[in-house]
C-alpha cells in the first residue's frame, strides 16, 4: 500500500515527458499530424495520466496537455465538435485548476477558439477580459492584451467596412505558437 501511495504520488513524469515530446512531433509531421487518431490517442493519453494519479503534482499539466491535443485537432479537422471538445476539456480544467500557472494558458485557448472558430467575439472578449483581471502577471497575459486589442479593432472595421477581408486579416496575422 505504501508503494501504491508513492507511485500515486510521484506519478508518471517520464511517461508526461514522452507524451509532450510526441505532440510536438506530431506538430511536425505534415502527414500524421494530419490524420485524427494520433492526436485522439495523445489527448486521451494526457487525459488518462491526469485520471490514474488523483494526488500525482503533475495533474493539472496533463489534464491541459489533454485539452492543447484537442484545440491541436480542431485546427486540423476543421470540425465544430472538436473545437467545442476542446473548449470544454479547457473548462475542465479551469472548474479544477483556477488557480494553477497554466490556467490563464487555458482560458487564452477558449478565447482562441470562441473568436477563430464559433466567431463568438463576446465570449472570446469574456475570456480575454478574465485573464487581465484574475491573471495579470500570467505568461500569456501580454499576448492576451494584443489578442484582445486585435479583436477590438478587427470589430470596428467590420463595422465599418467589407466585414470578412479585413476581420480576417487582422486575426489571421497573429501567430498562435505557444
Amino acid at each position: 500500500q505504501v508503494a501504491t501511495m508513492a507511485a500515486d504520488l510521484s506519478g508518471d513524469f517520464g511517461q508526461l515527458m514522452d507524451h509532450m515530446q510526441d505532440m510536438e512531433f506530431l506538430k511536425s509531421d505534415s502527414k500524421r499530424g494530419g490524420w485524427r487518431e494520433p492526436w485522439e490517442k495523445l489527448a486521451q493519453s494526457f487525459f488518462d495520466l491526469h485520471e490514474k494519479y488523483p494526488r500525482w503534482r503533475n495533474r493539472p499539466a496533463a489534464l491541459f496537455r489533454s485539452a492543447l491535443a484537442m484545440e491541436e485537432l480542431a485546427k486540423r479537422s476543421m470540425l465544430r465538435q472538436d473545437a467545442q471538445a476542446a473548449v470544454d476539456r479547457y473548462g475542465v480544467f479551469l472548474k479544477s485548476y483556477a488557480s494553477h500557472v497554466l490556467a490563464d494558458d487555458a482560458l487564452f485557448g477558449i478565447a482562441r477558439i470562441k473568436a477563430d472558430r464559433f466567431n463568438d467575439f463576446s465570449g472570446a472578449q469574456e475570456a480575454l477580459n478574465t485573464i487581465q483581471n484574475q491573471y495579470p502577471r500570467g505568461d500569456v497575459a501580454p499576448e492576451a492584451k494584443l489578442y484582445a486589442q486585435r479583436l477590438k479593432a478587427a470589430l470596428e472595421a467590420a463595422k465599418s467596412s467589407t466585414p470578412g477581408k479585413k476581420t480576417a486579416a487582422l486575426l489571421t496575422d497573429m501567430k498562435w505558437e505557444n
